[in-house]
């Protein structure tokens, strides 16, 4: 599958994350990795994908600040006229490497 969202796109939107978990979370959580992925779906459109792990009590994430990253994506990409809709998923580290085996590493280009 072929990804229409360029490179340095899905960088700049890993950077906003990076910033934004910092501002709505502070030292609450450790978050890492942090990954930015674009896939075509069902019907060739392009998507984004945001993946953030966390080690941290899952009832301290609150859906208000995880929400706020997602509206914090969207408003500083659509400033820059790089409108982007993403979905985000937040996975605790324990789960994380059976989450990435059966829902993320299908999606990675073999270029990564």
């Amino acid at each position: 599958m072929v990804t229409k969202t360029p490179e340095a796109v899905l960088k700049k939107i890993e950077k906003i994350v990076h910033e934004s978990l910092d501002d709505l979370f502070g030292a609450d959580f450790t978050f890492a990795p942090v990954m930015v992925i674009s896939r075509q779906d069902y019907w060739d459109q392009d998507r984004v994908f945001i993946y953030v792990v966390y080690d941290g009590k899952p009832n301290s994430l609150g859906s208000e600040r995880t929400l706020q990253l997602v509206d914090t994506v969207m408003r500083q990409t659509t400033e820059e006229e790089l409108p982007i809709v993403p979905f985000n998923s937040f996975i605790h580290k324990s789960e994380w490497p059976k989450f990435y085996r059966h829902n993320v590493e299908p999606w990675i280009p073999e270029t990564f």
